[in-house]
């Protein structure tokens, strides 16, 4: 898998939990799944994401950094992937083999 831009970062939830979002721009052949299953490859467990969001493209300075400030504004929507029960899963796999 190949991707080269992503944004992540944590957000609070309601109820003052805290969780890791990835904002991820779409790419053909791209899923939550996926990504999901790279970061836990090659990522310690507290990164791995718990929500991914796909947008058009990361919103960015006319320097090139990603503007984070303007993703918190819009953290978690209606087309947010909660991904928490497909991590607990994977990782019951992975305490199984």
């Amino acid at each position: 898998m190949k991707f080269r831009d992503a944004a992540a970062y944590p957000v609070k939830l309601d109820h003052d939990e805290e969780v890791m979002i990835a904002i991820v721009p779409k790419i053909k052949n791209l899923n939550a799944e996926r990504i999901i299953d790279f970061c836990m490859e090659n990522m310690p467990n507290f990164w791995i994401p718990n929500y991914i969001r796909f947008v058009e493209s990361l919103p960015r300075t006319p320097t090139g950094r990603v503007q984070k400030y303007l993703l918190r504004d819009q953290a978690i929507t209606d087309d947010t992937f909660n991904m928490k029960d497909y991590i607990i899963k994977k990782l019951k796999e992975m305490g199984n083999r």
